[in-house]
């Protein structure tokens, strides 16, 4: 029997004492390499890591035009045609109107005519002085009629460019990576409707246009007269009525 073993040591000592091969050396600098790969891609990893933030406001408008900014446009137009006449011709800051009177005044006289006029004297108690007499000495009579009115039609028109309200709970989400010297970042979010908040309303007026056309008879009037009687005075009365359609 032929025994082996020291060769097989003397194997195993050379084999253990010889140097490390080229496919050793390589795999050796290829777990190094991806041992530095990794920590390259964690530390950027956690760079690059976003942050993010969360916000919630309400958004509100009223009347809120539905054609631009500001709020809802319309006009309207509100005119007269025909004629008028007395008070109803006043128009701010003008000179005011009084009613159209005729009639016939037969009234003569006036109602403090002098008869003795006043005078002073001297007596020995010093100056006297009175104040002299007067008298109504109208006489004759008066009558007549004032009116005032307004006789056509009213024109008006209007319109409204329709309108939005609205209050809406909003919530937001941002994200942002860090950002590092001489690196890139990046930034995205949302923006929605809190539905778990609730509350959220939106009304709308849809635009419109009225027109409108009114016949107009407005006639307001008065009859009065007068009696007058020398030293009696005068007397007066009257009776005043209004006719109106609008």
């Amino acid at each position: 029997m032929i025994d082996t073993r020291p060769h097989a040591n003397l194997v195993a000592a050379r084999f253990a004492a010889a140097p490390p091969s080229r496919a050793s050396q390589s795999l050796s600098k290829f777990r190094k390499s991806a041992l530095a790969l990794t920590a390259l891609f964690t530390s950027a990893a956690a760079i690059a890591a976003p942050q993010t933030y969360n916000d919630d406001f309400i958004l509100s408008t009223t009347n809120q035009s539905m054609w631009g900014s500001g709020a809802q446009a319309g006009w309207s137009y509100d005119v007269f045609q025909g004629i008028q006449w007395g008070t109803y011709l006043d128009r701010p800051n003008l000179p005011k109107h009084g009613p159209q009177t005729i009639g016939l005044d037969a009234v003569t006289g006036s109602s403090n005519t002098v008869i003795i006029p006043s005078f002073c004297v001297w007596t020995p108690w010093g100056e006297q002085c009175t104040s002299g007499l007067s008298v109504d000495t109208r006489t004759g009579a008066s009558v007549g009629l004032t009116s005032s009115g307004q006789l056509g039609i009213n024109l008006r028109t209007a319109s409204a460019g329709g309108a939005i309200s609205a209050v809406l709970p909003v919530k937001t989400t941002l994200q942002v990576t860090d950002v590092t010297a001489g690196g890139a970042f990046h930034v995205g979010g949302t923006a929605k409707i809190d539905t778990v908040k609730g509350g959220a309303q939106i009304s709308a007026t849809a635009p419109s246009f009225k027109a409108a056309v009114n016949g107009v008879a407005n006639v307001d009037a008065s009859i009065y007269a007068q009696g007058c009687l020398v030293l009696l005075g005068c007397q007066s009365g009257g009776t005043a009525g209004r006719l109106g359609i609008d």
